[in-house]
């Protein structure tokens, strides 16, 4: 007994001296560790009372004073701290800051915690905040069981103002968070600018997506009021490879009816990724508007199909097909989707690449009879890429492929459609021997030659027949004479199989320069000019275009001898940027401007073809990461006349967005298009949006938005008009008026939020 009483003695009287030692010194700090490695707990305190005793305060200490403990990750602060050295639990009160090794945050009055697990498996709390990206949750009761957050009395929201003056939050019963995954609440209502406006029983949330409803109130004068609806859900979610989730939608439009629609996607490591739609209504619009676009009956549907699935790492399947109730369809309701596709391709492809060959096989169906297209039954085909033979310097690449074709015209357009058809097996072979050299060092010259073989199992022949017609003639007495009349008729019919042999003899001649100076503020710059010359000649083969049935390029190839002389030049910079410890380097090129100019000549040309067929020019500017212009200038000189005219800048700086882009074609409509966005400030943004059809001067679209952005949410109010126009048909279209509203999470923005409206 002595022996203990002497023991307690002297733990006490050491309590007694650090205590007085930390009074008479308030500004040394306590350091002390616990444990080794990942276990390893630092702690810093401005005071502290050990307890060494037996019993239920065995093993237990007391920090006071700007109290800091850390473990794995993990950090917690409080003005006083009650740790135990054997278990690791922390009990903390005043001040309470707990930071996660996962980057979660809990602060307020009272917490209990084990440090060593960055899980937190365990811990008590009252009156807490607590972050856990993008999420907030004030607690008023909670904690952690293992591993999910769970709390009483809970709002949630992902603003980051001060409570009361939030734009949206979710007051609940209860809430369960489990971390990188999703959120469960029980008699949730939702507050928008503190107003409630519904009740939610149960209430879900995926952590990582924007699950729920969503709506798109608006007005169009085709559809006239109208409100999509579409409900977001989680069908299974293992991880971010191992998914699925559906779309529900309901859509009213007060002229249209209503319509509804189901969307599943997937993506599965094992399964691939992909999607499948329905959507479908009763057309409720005026029956004569739709007649007159050829649409017959008013049940309009679409039903889609996408899938990938990378079976290795060189085999990858995709899978298109898209059944539609009409022609229209797309244009009336998937706008987006038709200004990409007007026509719908349906197909299954399987291909296969390896480093020195690659093969494929595809199919190509027409499910809708109101299209014109070439099926292919299906085509295989087969690459070997360039390699040297042996050690000779000669190189050799070939293209193999078999199908099986059929052009099938629409149905409805042509009474005759079946009549019209036709189709043809071709079995297509191009051999290609290169032999690159280099003359005096710097002379690239690249000689090349190439057999192709086609063998068709159809070919087309013209067919010259006399017709006898009777005519009548009447002299000037009234006395009619009759007499025959011979005319030659031209028409086509099916030939026997042939075989077409086409020869290719082409030389590339190309060498480049340099040229190099440093810019007055120490910018190392490089010019580089290559001219080059291609020349190209194809006989005349022994079957030409008129001689076989049309379904693709192959089919086209014709006599050819020519050569396009050109030169390209590349302006380069190395980018100034300032590494580690201040040095400024000149590590990454960029292009600054590209230029190719080139012309194309005939050298044998027809009776009514000019010598120089093509003049041309491609340039690339990018003076900037933000900042991109493209033109692409073709000019005819046997027509005297610019026949093609592509250009597009792009500017995305912090506060402004500007896409513009001009297309001409000679043979087609020339459309610019663009789109001007400006962030006036964090919390205003404005943007002006147009296309423009030169040859049919019309304005196509105008339009613009306005947003409003709040540190949560963003508001924007879309407002566009298609003016009216006549048809080639001669029917007259009305000017199309629309209105929209879109309300997002900015932490969940739409897929198309920055989609260019033109």
């Amino acid at each position: 007994m002595r022996t203990k009483h002497t023991l307690s003695t002297i733990l006490l009287a050491t309590v007694l001296t650090i205590s007085l030692a930390q009074a008479e010194s308030p500004r040394s700090k306590i350091q002390q560790s616990y444990g080794q490695g990942i276990e390893r707990i630092d702690l810093i305190a401005d005071q502290a009372e050990y307890n060494w005793g037996s019993g239920a305060d065995a093993n237990w200490a007391t920090f006071r004073g700007n109290v800091v403990i850390r473990c794995n990750g993990n950090e917690l602060h409080a003005e006083e701290i009650r740790f135990n050295s054997k278990t690791h639990d922390a009990e903390a009160k005043g001040r309470v800051v707990l930071l996660g090794a996962n980057g979660e945050m809990w602060t307020g009055n009272e917490i209990t915690v084990d440090m060593t697990n960055p899980e937190f498996p365990s811990v008590q709390a009252s009156d807490m905040l607590i972050y856990y990206a993008p999420y907030r949750l004030e607690v008023g009761k909670g904690g952690v069981r293992q591993g999910s957050y769970y709390a009483e009395d809970v709002i949630f929201t992902t603003c980051t103002n001060a409570p009361g003056h939030r734009h949206y939050e979710f007051h609940a019963r209860d809430a369960v968070v489990v971390p990188d995954d999703d959120l469960t609440a029980h008699g949730a209502v939702p507050y928008l600018f503190g107003v409630p406006f519904f009740y939610w029983p149960y209430f879900w949330k995926d952590l990582h997506n924007h699950y729920g409803f969503r709506f798109e109130p608006g007005y169009r004068s085709r559809w006239g009021v109208y409100l999509l609806t579409t409900y977001k859900m989680r069908i299974w979610r293992y991880d971010d490879q191992n998914w699925g989730d559906s779309r529900t939608s309901l859509d009213l439009r007060s002229k249209r009816g209503l319509a509804l629609g189901e969307k599943i996607n997937w993506y599965d490591t094992d399964v691939g990724e992909g999607w499948f739609s329905v959507y479908g209504l009763s057309d409720d619009y005026d029956e004569k508007k739709l007649l007159r676009d050829g649409i017959e009956d008013t049940d309009r549907y679409r039903v889609r199909l996408n899938h990938s699935l990378d079976l290795t790492d060189s085999d990858r399947l995709l899978i298109q097909g898209i059944y539609l109730s009409d022609k229209m369809v797309l244009r009336d309701f998937f706008e987006d989707e038709y200004d990409v596709m007007p026509q719908p391709e349906n197909y299954i492809s399987l291909t296969h690449t390896a480093d020195t060959w690659s093969w494929g096989l595809e199919a190509d169906v027409r499910l809708n009879d109101f299209y014109n297209q070439v099926e292919r039954l299906p085509e295989a085909w087969l690459s070997i890429n360039q390699r040297e033979i042996g050690g000779t310097g000669l190189f050799y690449e070939s293209d193999h492929s078999a199908s099986y074709l059929r052009r099938l015209f629409d149905e409805k357009a042509y009474s005759d459609a079946d009549e019209r058809e036709y189709d043809a097996g071709r079995l297509d072979t191009e051999h290609t021997l290169s032999y690159p050299l280099k003359i005096a060092g710097f002379l690239s010259l690249v000689p090349s030659v190439s057999w192709r073989g086609t063998f068709y199992s159809k070919t087309r022949e013209t067919v010259e027949q006399d017709e006898v017609t009777i005519s009548s003639l009447t002299n000037a007495y009234g006395t009619v004479y009759s007499y025959p009349v011979t005319n030659v008729v031209s028409y086509t019919q099916e030939g026997d199989a042939d075989f077409r042999n086409v020869l290719r003899f082409g030389i590339d001649l190309s060498f480049k320069a340099y040229g190099m100076w440093t810019a007055p503020d120490g910018t190392p710059w490089r010019h580089v000019v290559e001219p080059y010359a291609e020349y190209v000649y194809i006989p005349e083969p022994n079957l030409v275009p008129e001689d076989l049935y049309q379904f693709d390029s192959v089919d086209e190839i014709d006599f050819t001898h020519k050569v396009r002389i050109g030169a390209r030049n590349r302006w380069q910079c190395k980018v100034a940027e300032v590494a580690p410890g201040g040095a400024i380097r000149y590590n990454r090129v960029r292009e600054f401007l590209y230029v190719n100019t080139y012309g194309d000549i005939r050298i044998e040309p027809e009776d009514d073809e000019e010598t120089l067929a093509l003049l041309g020019v491609e340039s690339v500017y990018r003076p900037t990461d933000w900042l991109r212009a493209k033109a692409d200038l073709a000019y005819d000189p046997e027509e005297s006349e610019i026949s093609r005219i592509t250009s597009l800048l792009e500017l995305d700086s912090d506060e402004f967005r500007v896409t513009g882009e001009y297309i001409y074609r000679v043979d087609a409509n020339s459309l610019l298009m663009g789109e001007i966005a400006w962030k006036a400030t964090t919390k205003w943004e404005f943007a002006v949006f147009g296309r423009y059809d030169f040859e049919a001067s019309l304005a196509e679209k105008v339009g613009g938005y306005i947003q409003m952005n709040f540190d949560c949410i963003s508001l924007r109010l879309i407002g566009s008009v298609y003016p009216g126009y006549t048809r080639s048909d001669g029917i007259r279209e009305e000017d199309d008026y629309r209105i929209s509203f879109s309300l997002w999470e900015n932490h969940f923005p739409p897929a198309n939020i920055d989609k260019t409206h033109y």
